[in-house]
């Protein structure tokens, strides 16, 4: 099971711009003294705003809720759950594992 952008840099405000983006990469990576003449980076600014246009495009998730009409009344455990996500400070990728343990009441919650 796996759950994308756990807590994650909030959403765009408006719809990406794949040309600013590759052009603010760029600026980036000549203000940090890269040679985008070099055959390997020549099209690195462009995967760079590919790759940050995915990562901050959430994916959809609906949390599902089942009525507990068998009467649960144990703990519920769902393990092992891997998540991804950037960190807002510096916009780096970090991934983890997450688990989840629950009383459940009058419904259940839909981990599967």
């Amino acid at each position: 099971m796996t759950i994308s952008h756990l807590h994650s840099v909030a959403p765009a405000a408006g719809p990406i711009d794949p040309a600013r983006a590759q052009r603010a990469a760029r600026d980036l990576l000549l203000a940090l003294g890269a040679d985008l003449t070099d055959e390997n980076l020549r099209e690195t600014p462009r995967r760079m705003a590919e790759t940050y246009a995915e990562l901050l495009t959430p994916l959809p998730f609906t949390a599902t809720t089942f009525p507990n009409d068998e009467g649960y009344d144990e703990l519920v455990v769902a393990r092992d759950i891997h998540f991804h996500s950037l960190c807002e400070h510096h916009l780096l990728p970090f991934h983890g594992v997450a688990h989840v343990g629950y009383l459940p009441g009058e419904r259940i919650v839909g981990l599967s």
